[in-house]
């Protein structure tokens, strides 16, 4: 199958610029309804149509499995529409029904199966599937890869047999909730118990990671995970295992990460191991056939309380455009059109963030007229 027109006809010059944009790291500071997840499809696109990228080598993280399923599908309807006429002579809309299903089963066989679309947590679930048997913590505790994930549920349980029962602790002291949302915290750092110990050696702090040793025994001995480990264990693994980090690191030439202004620490860390190979992100030169391409916009950071630090998107440029031989190459482009809102509603918006000093400036600007004035 072949693509033949010009599908990125329809993105405007900023959109093209960035789905165009081949190797090197790359920031696409995209304000609400600029067209962020077009930008992030098309470029997919048009890596495997004009590039002959493999689609196995395309790794795309997202928050959400709604925005992983939705990534998905317009995947499969932009290629349904470019491939329709070379592979059957006709543009989609003139196929009957039966023609359309057997031309999508193909590209899903082909193009869509094979790419790596999904959440953090799947994305590293599925690395998980692969190598966790080559893993084990601090304390020599090891998982199969038939590993169960505990749920919420699960997770609220555990910890408070282990508060109340194990340890004997007065849960209102202690609140089992309080102390399952220091260990999350503690994991979205990357912090082992023995870590969260050195940075909290109050009484609070040494009972908490005494908490929390305890429940990493009890999750290995029942060979699980929690929601939590999907993203630490494999960044722990990739930082101790050479061979599985170049397998991985070799796996992905194109990241593309959406709402890059919700990663923590540990997910930033993942993204940087899988790109370069464990090389410093500004040290990192091999960017011929590679790229890192991240969506997002601090103003849009809503979960802080998740561990989430928009500062790792404002020092993308810093982390990955250092190591560039051509100093000159551009790592971010602004989509500033919006496609959603009236001018009204945007010059609001523009004058009131204008306070916020912590951000990548930016002016977002209406395609639609506008609207009542805001007073």
């Amino acid at each position: 199958m072949t693509q033949t027109s010009d599908f990125l006809s329809v993105l405007n010059p900023s959109q093209r610029k960035a789905v165009e944009h081949l190797c090197g790291p790359m920031l696409v500071v995209a304000g609400a309804g600029s067209g962020k997840t077009r930008a992030l499809t098309y470029r997919i696109a048009n890596l495997i149509l004009q590039h002959r990228v493999n689609p196995e080598q395309i790794l795309a993280v997202t928050f959400t499995n709604k925005a992983a399923r939705e990534m998905k599908e317009r995947i499969e309807s932009l290629f349904a529409q470019q491939l329709a006429p070379s592979s059957t002579g006709r543009d989609w809309d003139d196929l009957g029904g039966a023609e359309q299903m057997r031309l999508r089963s193909r590209i899903y066989q082909d193009y869509i199966k094979p790419l790596w679309v999904g959440t953090f947590h799947a994305s590293c679930a599925r690395i998980l599937r692969y190598d966790i048997d080559k893993y084990q913590d601090e304390a020599g505790r090891k998982w199969d890869k038939q590993f169960s994930i505990f749920d919420e549920s699960d997770v609220q349980g555990l910890v408070k047999e282990i508060v109340t029962k194990d340890l004997n602790l007065d849960d209102k002291k202690f609140n089992h909730k309080s102390v399952r949302y220091a260990i999350s915290n503690a994991k979205n750092q990357g912090l082992s118990p023995q870590d969260f110990q050195r940075e909290q050696p109050n009484y609070r702090g040494r009972v908490i990671s005494e908490v929390y040793e305890l429940y990493q025994k009890r999750l290995a001995e029942n060979n699980a995970l929690d929601f939590d480990d999907l993203i630490l264990v494999p960044v722990n693994l990739l930082r101790k295992n050479e061979q599985v980090l170049a397998y991985w690191h070799n796996r992905f030439h194109h990241i593309l990460v959406d709402e890059y202004q919700d990663t923590n620490r540990t997910q930033y860390d993942l993204i940087r191991l899988l790109a370069t190979g464990g090389v410093q992100s500004r040290d990192y030169k091999d960017w011929q056939s590679r790229s890192i391409f991240v969506v997002g916009d601090a103003d849009q950071s809503i979960y802080s309380f998740r561990m989430a630090d928009f500062t790792i998107l404002m020092d993308f440029q810093q982390d990955f455009g250092d190591g560039l031989s051509d100093q000159k190459s551009e790592t971010m482009i602004k989509l500033e059109e919006n496609y959603r809102s009236r001018e009204n509603i945007l010059q609001a918006a523009n004058e009131l963030i204008q306070n916020n000093k912590e951000r990548i400036d930016k002016v977002l600007r209406p395609t639609r007229d506008s609207g009542v004035p805001i007073t």
